[in-house]
């Protein structure tokens, strides 16, 4: 599945795109997958729509349904060549919670003490990219993704800054 990034109105919208994608294959409206995830509608409607990137929680009961949350987050193919979405049989590596709430954590931080705003896209896309990051150099070398996050956030944000 090629990720083509459209935007609409200057707005990122493949992680909403393959949200809608994945509901689609399954064969639910929104309100089903909305129930599904244990989201209320309008939230899920908002994800969807591309209004707010979605929680944590939420992508890790996306994960629990069967969907790939480093697709859903960075539209990366899994190198196996698995397909997306239901039909998968091999299973998603786990979410690491610790490590996509430390990132979250360490940006919202920086917005504060710079006096920042970003809007909701873009800081999902910086969460998702970040923590993609530090999972592909995890596999590249000796240090936890953990430990790697704070220099990770740091050089991202200069990029943004």
């Amino acid at each position: 599945m090629t990720d083509n990034l459209r935007k609409r109105d200057g707005v990122d919208m493949a992680i909403c795109e393959r949200l809608k994608l994945f509901r689609e294959s399954l064969g639910v409206d929104q309100k089903a997958f909305a129930k599904l995830t244990g989201t209320a509608f309008r939230t899920y409607q908002d994800y969807e729509l591309g209004n707010s990137p979605p929680k944590i929680g939420f992508v890790q009961k996306f994960a629990e349904i069967g969907g790939d949350p480093t697709w859903l987050l960075t539209g990366q193919e899994p190198s196996s060549g698995v397909p997306q979405g239901p039909a998968r049989t091999e299973e998603a590596p786990p979410l690491d919670i610790g490590l996509l709430s430390s990132i979250t954590g360490m940006l919202e931080e920086w917005l504060e003490r710079h006096q920042r705003r970003m809007e909701p896209n873009q800081r999902g896309r910086f969460i998702a990219e970040a923590y993609a990051f530090c999972m592909e150099e995890t596999q590249h070398s000796q240090t936890p993704a953990a430990e790697m996050a704070p220099r990770v956030v740091e050089r991202f944000l200069r990029l943004v800054s």
